[in-house]
């Protein structure tokens, strides 16, 4: 493939997007698709230094190749219909900029693509800064495929007992989300997700530093750790489960949601009492 001249290298389906960065943009390159090969080229193109998305195309062979890709040269996704929880853990996973306004995304490339770096060593970052963390590889697994229509055998396989017992109640649940792809969600049950409403997404695969990150992103996390007369609970054996069900959904795209419920997180442990799976087709 030859190399694309231009600055800016967009991926769009959508005319407003071109029309919107072709007016203020001098020099861009655009391609109507949403081919993760072309992330590929551009990352590797000295001449691009920003590319823009609009559509994540098959999300799985996204997230890997942008992951990749925003080490090296930033990635700004357009989302006109908002920046949703997965969206924003696919944002977290993968190093893209999210934006949800005509606007912001056109503010945000000349950014990206013209402002000189600031000179001298007096300069102060404010707001979330996203460091994509090493992609871990997620390898295919046969035997778990012939597991899927039998819930307590293939949750077994991946480590995953169905037991009963104490503790702080929580719900754990793994999706293939059509448009974010594979993500865990951690929540709480019972009368605290009543009333919080407290939840937490990730993509998976995740390693104990995310998983970590997962149950301390929760508001209520406070009562894993020893709040009031509550025990500390066992949280190294929660991140456990949370990395056992994002390595099932990454494994198996044809699991659409495994629902772990409730999941009791005591100082002892977890256990899981109920498990609920959905597969495609």
């Amino acid at each position: 493939m030859d190399s694309i001249p231009g600055e800016v290298a967009v991926l769009s389906r959508s005319e407003a997007v071109l029309a919107a960065l072709v007016d203020v943009l001098p020099v861009c390159s655009y391609v109507r698709a949403d081919d993760a090969e072309m992330l590929t080229h551009w990352g590797d193109d000295p001449v691009t230094t920003v590319i823009v998305v609009d559509s994540l195309g098959d999300p799985r062979e996204f997230s890997q190749v942008a992951a990749q890709v925003s080490r090296r040269k930033p990635i700004v996704v357009f989302t006109p219909a908002g920046i949703t929880p997965e969206l924003a853990a696919l944002a977290r996973a993968t190093g893209v900029i999210l934006v949800d306004g005509l606007r912001d995304l056109v503010d945000t490339v000349r950014l990206l693509a013209y402002q000189p770096l600031p000179a001298g060593r007096r300069v102060a970052i404010s707001g979330d800064v996203l460091n994509a963390p090493e992609w871990l590889p997620v390898s295919d697994d046969p035997a778990a495929h012939e597991l899927v229509h039998d819930t307590a055998r293939l949750l077994a396989h991946f480590g995953i007992t169905l037991d009963s017992g104490g503790g702080v109640e929580m719900v754990v649940r793994g999706v293939n989300d059509p448009v974010t792809g594979p993500l865990v969600v951690l929540d709480y049950g019972g009368v605290v997700a009543d009333l919080a409403g407290d939840r937490s997404y990730r993509v998976p695969p995740l390693g104990p530093d995310a998983a970590a990150e997962m149950i301390t992103d929760l508001r209520c996390s406070p009562l894993l750790y020893g709040y009031r007369d509550h025990p500390r609970a066992d949280t190294t054996a929660l991140g456990d489960l949370l990395a056992k069900v994002g390595r099932l959904v990454a494994t198996l795209p044809e699991v659409t949601s495994v629902d772990l419920s409730p999941v009791t997180v005591s100082p002892s442990g977890v256990t899981v009492a109920g498990a609920r799976m959905s597969v495609r087709g």
